[in-house]
């Protein structure tokens, strides 16, 4: 049976159920739930910020089904890539350019923005997805290494990362999607969360980094793993760093 989608007047809150908003950027209803946060000691590539524990989702939440899109950025923000690049240093390269593509160079604290001109836009509460949001959507009900097994020679059909993207992003959702239809959570860029980076299973208010996911176009098998995070400072933009957004349905 196809996936139902949601009227424009409705928001969805089955699994299967997609919203579409004004600027075309498509969101999947992820249900509540309690899953296993991290990665088993025997797990190949873990790290060792990685420490397995339970957390429950009481709540169910939208999540975009790809990263946003050049395209997307420059709807709400009006700039695109090139201008991005060059708030860094305009020699760097870009990895490929086009409103499909995703974007990057983004940090945190520009990607918070677009989520707070979003919301403005459209009167409703878009935002960065927690961690814990973030795995348990990309896991979608698996508890394997990656969302599709444990199998790392499988990694190249559900997503670019460096043994096939030929140094450069790709245009989203091009790979086999996850249980719950994401696209692009293993490779093509890493993506912003909005915790600070932090040992598990304890909280922090404050700190250096906040936490990437998903690994990127340059990352190798053990970077896209479904349990693998990153720190970096919020103000850094890099080549590999893209976002998505959720939005809140306040259930």
């Amino acid at each position: 049976m196809p996936a139902a989608r949601s009227s424009a007047n409705s928001l969805p809150s089955r699994v299967g159920d997609t919203w579409t908003n004004s600027l075309g950027m498509k969101f999947a209803y992820i249900p509540p739930g309690t899953f296993q946060m991290g990665s088993p000691a025997s797990e190949a590539g873990r790290g060792k910020d990685e420490t397995q524990h339970q957390v429950t989702l009481t709540r169910g939440f939208l999540i975009q089904t790809t990263p946003v899109t050049q395209a997307q950025w420059q709807a709400v923000m009006g700039t695109g890539i090139t201008e991005q690049r060059n708030k860094e240093i305009p020699s760097w390269p870009l990895f490929g350019t086009g409103d499909d593509y995703p974007m990057y160079y983004i940090s945190r604290d520009e990607a918070q923005e677009y989520c707070r001109k979003l919301s403005a836009m459209e009167g409703k509460h878009y935002r960065l997805p927690t961690e814990a949001q973030w795995e348990y959507a990309c896991r979608a009900g698996s508890t394997s290494r990656y969302y599709f097994g444990d199998n790392e020679n499988q990694l190249g059909k559900y997503g670019w990362y460096s043994g096939n993207s030929g140094n450069q992003t790709h245009p989203v959702g091009q790979k086999k999607p996850n249980a719950w239809g994401l696209y692009d959570m293993s490779g093509n860029v890493c993506q912003w969360c909005s915790d600070w980076y932090r040992d598990y299973p304890a909280g922090a208010a404050t700190g250096q980094f906040f936490v990437l996911r998903g690994g990127s176009w340059r990352d190798g098998p053990e970077g896209c793993r479904s349990a693998c995070r990153f720190g970096y400072s919020p103000g850094t933009r890099d080549g590999g760093v893209g976002f998505r957004v959720v939005l809140d349905l306040f259930e």
